[in-house]
């Protein structure tokens, strides 16, 4: 319309300038700066450790998530341990379920009162002839050892602690346990007692009940179980408690206070329950170091 008030021709726009086709198609660029502060602006570029300086005061966002992530995995790393204990024991009970009748035979013991008594002292357990009909399953070295009394809970103190440190270093030893209703059960266990992260001991650690003579008996290490899947678990102790056996079920297990217990069926020996109540409450203990 311009040029038909003026009477003048417009100027073509040439199709090879493409700096002028940009200027009439696309809008101007906006200013990659337009509102930030300049001033502050300034600060970060005068100072170029600034921001490395608040980023250590103040933190940065990746800490806590750093941190919400550590815990997660921490408590996804208990649930597997919890749940490969479960299927572990899983496992356990299913073989024990598999071999229907077959059982570890208890080695019954004969209780002769005037045999020869191996205790150096008298015991508040044992009752005579029993220690002697124990000795007689010990490993052939150790049968006429004397049994020196390294632990008792009348004489030392109701301690786990306490029968770590008096039984240091001493081994084979006899671990004998009374219940509040006055049964009696324990262990000859091949290895000095100690805190350790995994299982120990040997193929010659049995376990006992010491009852009626329908009750007197011993059951060792059932080698033909282990044949069949991995039972070589005899003791353990770690600051929670001290254990005998391990595989389907503890054969002796005492808290690091000696107040509850429990027995229950265990594949490492093929022994049912050795007191009539599997968790029970702990009478008195004795640990006997055979020198």
């Amino acid at each position: 319309m311009v040029a038909e008030l003026t009477g003048e021709d417009p100027a073509p726009v040439p199709a090879t300038d493409p700096e002028r086709l940009k200027g009439l198609s696309s809008p101007p660029e906006e200013d990659e700066d337009e509102g930030s502060d300049p001033g502050l602006s300034g600060v970060w570029r005068a100072i170029p450790f600034l921001p490395s300086l608040v980023e250590a005061i103040v933190g940065t966002p990746y800490e806590e998530e750093e941190e919400e992530e550590a815990a997660h995995e921490d408590s996804r790393s208990r649930r597997r341990a919890d749940e490969q204990r479960a299927a572990e024991a899983a496992a356990a009970h299913a073989s024990a379920a598999a071999l229907g009748a077959e059982q570890n035979e208890p080695v019954p013991l004969r209780v002769d009162p005037r045999a020869r008594d191996p205790l150096a002292e008298p015991s508040s357990l044992l009752r005579p002839g029993e220690a002697a009909a124990l000795a007689t399953l010990c490993p052939t070295r150790h049968r006429l050892a004397r049994w020196q009394l390294a632990y008792s809970t009348l004489r030392d103190g109701i301690s786990m602690q306490t029968m770590l440190r008096m039984g240091h270093g001493r081994a084979p030893t006899v671990l004998v346990v009374r219940d509040m209703d006055r049964n009696v059960m324990g262990a000859f266990c091949s290895e000095p007692w100690r805190t350790s992260t995994r299982f120990y001991g040997t193929g010659e650690t049995f376990v006992f009940q010491l009852g009626t003579q329908q009750y007197q008996r011993a059951w060792r290490w059932w080698t033909q179980q282990n044949a069949r899947a991995s039972n070589d678990y005899f003791m353990w102790g770690d600051a929670e408690g001290i254990a005998v056996g391990g595989s389907g079920g503890y054969a002796i297990w005492l808290d690091a206070d000696f107040a509850k217990g429990l027995s229950r069926s265990c594949l490492t020996f093929g022994s049912p329950p050795l007191v009539p109540i599997e968790e029970f409450d702990v009478g008195a203990v004795e640990l006997w170091w055979l020198r």
